[in-house]
């Protein structure tokens, strides 16, 4: 089975939202950051956009590929947002090129 890191900084992280979603609240890799990228909180959806500087907090999870395009699904790729490969910082100070979702045509 292909597991897919993948780095969630909004709805996705909540547990709540990942039992609904996964019926399970997938392993959690670790924590991270995402440097020289801003969260944008709106009344639509939040999402991330570079920002020099600037850094996100989320979480790595750990995602099937079943999982994975649930998630797709969910952050309803291509239309609002779209999945790239970005590279985060851990906790312990490694760095992982992991999947992540960045708004379609962010300002």
């Amino acid at each position: 089975m292909v597991i897919h890191k993948v780095f969630v900084y909004g709805s996705l992280k909540k547990r709540q939202t990942q039992k609904d979603l996964f019926g399970k609240q997938p392993p959690v890799f670790s924590k991270a950051i995402l440097k020289d990228w801003v969260l944008i909180k709106n009344k639509e959806y939040p999402y991330i956009k570079p920002s020099e500087g600037k850094t996100v907090e989320g979480m790595i999870l750990h995602l099937n590929t079943e999982q994975l395009e649930q998630a797709d699904r969910w952050e309803e790729v291509p239309v609002v947002y779209q999945r790239e490969k970005l590279t985060v910082k851990t906790t312990d100070g490694s760095f992982f090129n992991v999947w992540t979702y960045t708004r379609r045509n962010a300002d």
